[in-house]
Formats: structure tokens, C-alpha cells, sequence
């Protein structure tokens, strides 16, 4: 049997502990599964109650048995105090090419602009690794997921799931209107392995030349119910516009989607 449950488990060990580690004073949202009752080693199943969701440090105290099986159930079933799951973007990078809604960014600092809002930007700090910053859209009136420079907040309004992979390379969100955000990171050896995993979305030309190998590939896409704004994994829709394998190189700004202050107070509530 693998150790990793399914999604269902998965998902229903995350919303037990409020989506990040339940140990005082940890709460990181970089989630593995800890079977304690009884423990792998001496049954290998996948039953929740007798699993808990830990990040990794702890869950490597937790195999070394540091906490006892009652300490753990009670954990459980004991309710955060958090408002915010909190976590900070540990992939860092000096060359890192986005791929937003089914296009392509090198070098341009701002990709995604609405009305006056920076929504989806990269800056860099004093030793040249990219940070990223991000705000979310949405028309639900309550405020939604942020990263500043790499650190990152999420509002526990709507939300029905957060996954952040153990290791970091993956953080997707859910609220409970549709809204939907996701964000994973790739290395990519050469143009090979980009063409290899991305196919079409590519294009068949070769690659610009600006572009320099080794990079990692940071994947973005998230849906704004209701609204004229989706980001899927393919493509970008903007009212009636459509984009797809589009390449933007050292621009200042990538997508511009002008709207009046109002729309855009609507798009992001104050936090």
C-alpha cells in the first residue's frame, strides 16, 4: 500500500487541523500524513481517524514518538485559534519563466495589471532570486489569497480546501463559490524538457534565445466566478478575449485589463 492516502482522506485530514500543522505555535501549512493509531509500521491503512496531518518536522517527531496517540486525537478535534493560514514560498530562483493562464512571461515584472492593481508581479531581492507577489480576484465581496514577495496569506472566509504539497512545489486553493487558485513549480533542464511536458502551448518555433537553461517553470491559473476574468491551465479569458501560447519577453507589463476604480474595488476587497 502506498503511504500517501487518497484524495478524499487527503483532503478531509487538512480541513481537521484548519489546513495547517495543529502542534502550538507551528501552524505551517506544508502538510504530510502521520499515522499514529496504530502506527504504519504496525498496520499500513489509510483510516483518518487514526491519521493526522503534521507538517514535516513534526511528523518526524511524531514517528519518533514524541506526542502520545491521545495527545494527537486530541489535536484532532481541538479548534484552531489562527485566522489566517500563513506560509512562505520556499522554491527560490534567479531565473524563472511564468506560465500564467496558458502563456508564456520571461523578464516582465508585472504580469498580470488590473485597473491600477498589480495583481500577479515578480521583483527581486538583494541577491537576485525573484520573489513573487499575487492578489487575488474575486466578486465575492470577501477577501482572498495573497503573496507578498513570497510570503502568503489565506482568509479562512469560503474556503473549502488549501493544499500545500509537503515540499512546497505545489499551493491550490478552493472557496466554496468557485473561486479557484493554483500554483506549482517545475525545473526544466532545457528547451527539450519545456517542449516535453508543455507540447503545443510551446509553439513550434524554437525558443527565444533570451530565455537561458536551466529555469524553473512556475505554473499560475485561478477562476474568478462570475466575472469576465479565467485563468485556466491553457488559457487566458478576459471578456471576450481568448489567449493561448502567447510569449511575453522583457515587457514592463504582460496583461493590462483596464477597468474602472469600482470594478476593480469589487475585483479586491480590503484585506
Amino acid at each position: 500500500m502506498n503511504r500517501t492516502p487518497q484524495v478524499d482522506v487527503r483532503r478531509e485530514l487538512r480541513r481537521e487541523v484548519g489546513f495547517g500543522c495543529p502542534i502550538p505555535g507551528c501552524g505551517i501549512p506544508y502538510l504530510t500524513w502521520h499515522h499514529f493509531d496504530p502506527p504504519w509500521r504496525e498496520e499500513q491503512h489509510h483510516r483518518p481517524e487514526g491519521m493526522i496531518a503534521l507538517c514535516l518536522t513534526h511528523a518526524g517527531q511524531a514517528d519518533a514518538n514524541a506526542f502520545e496517540s491521545e495527545y494527537l486525537k486530541d489535536l484532532k478535534h481541538s479548534e484552531t485559534d489562527r485566522e489566517e493560514v500563513r506560509g512562505e514560498l520556499t522554491w527560490m530562483r534567479k531565473k524563472v519563466l511564468a506560465l500564467v493562464g496558458g502563456n508564456w512571461y520571461y523578464e516582465t515584472p508585472v504580469i498580470l495589471k488590473i485597473g491600477a492593481t498589480d495583481a500577479i508581479s515578480f521583483s527581486r531581492d538583494d541577491e537576485g532570486y525573484l520573489l513573487l507577489s499575487l492578489r487575488m480576484p474575486t466578486l465575492s465581496g470577501l477577501p482572498r489569497a495573497q503573496i507578498v514577495e513570497n510570503f502568503f496569506t489565506v482568509g479562512r472566509d469560503q474556503v473549502s480546501d488549501i493544499e500545500c504539497a509537503a515540499r512546497g512545489r505545489t499551493i491550490k486553493i478552493e472557496y466554496s463559490n468557485g473561486d479557484r487558485f493554483l500554483q506549482e513549480y517545475r525545473d526544466m533542464a532545457d528547451e527539450d524538457s519545456l517542449r516535453s511536458r508543455y507540447g503545443d502551448l510551446v509553439g513550434s518555433g524554437p525558443v527565444n534565445e533570451s530565455i537561458e537553461f536551466p529555469l524553473t517553470v512556475v505554473e499560475v491559473s485561478e477562476q474568478t466566478k462570475d466575472s469576465r476574468l479565467d485563468f485556466d491551465p491553457l488559457s487566458t479569458r478576459i471578456g471576450g478575449m481568448q489567449m493561448s501560447g502567447c510569449w511575453s519577453i522583457r515587457n514592463g507589463v504582460g496583461v493590462h485589463f483596464d477597468v474602472p476604480p469600482d470594478v476593480e474595488k469589487r475585483f479586491f476587497p480590503v484585506n
